[in-house]
């Protein structure tokens, strides 16, 4: 069993949240793909990708855990909507919030659209040459007592 993120720690899936999915969610195979993306390496992938691309969607980052999990199941509907749900209760529960669905993804990926998520401390869009140094001051304000390469 993958270990889980300590930022969920004390994460707690809603199945009221998941409609139609609850009963795979129930099921071993929705236990699978629940503790693979509450895994410190599919999480940090999930927050990887949305810092790095908030425009896009953070889907297609968790391709190779949700592949190594359940293989080619990962390719139903069903289960794509499964993750889906769980993925944003996880954004939701770390601060962030759903920005937008139905996104294309424009990656080789097992999804074909996404959603968008936003974390706290995400910039969207282009920061402009002439408000690039106030913004990485902030970056690193909000670092705060955080270790940081130097």
């Amino acid at each position: 069993m993958p270990v889980r993120h300590p930022s969920l720690s004390t994460f707690k899936l809603n199945h009221d949240r998941l409609g139609p999915s609850t009963a795979l969610a129930r099921s071993a195979r929705g236990q699978q793909i629940i503790d693979t993306l509450l895994s410190r390496d599919a999480v940090t992938a999930l927050v990887g990708a949305i810092d790095a691309a908030p425009s896009r969607p953070p889907q297609p980052a968790l391709d190779r855990h949700l592949l190594a999990a359940i293989g080619l199941d990962a390719l139903d509907d069903e289960v794509k909507i499964l993750i889906g749900r769980i993925i944003r209760q996880i954004v939701e529960h770390l601060g962030g919030h759903h920005v937008r669905k139905g996104v294309p993804i424009t990656v080789a990926s097992i999804f074909a659209n996404g959603s968008i998520y936003e974390l706290p401390g995400t910039t969207r869009g282009k920061v402009a040459p002439a408000d690039r140094r106030a913004w990485a001051e902030q970056q690193v304000a909000t670092l705060g007592g955080q270790e940081r390469a130097t």
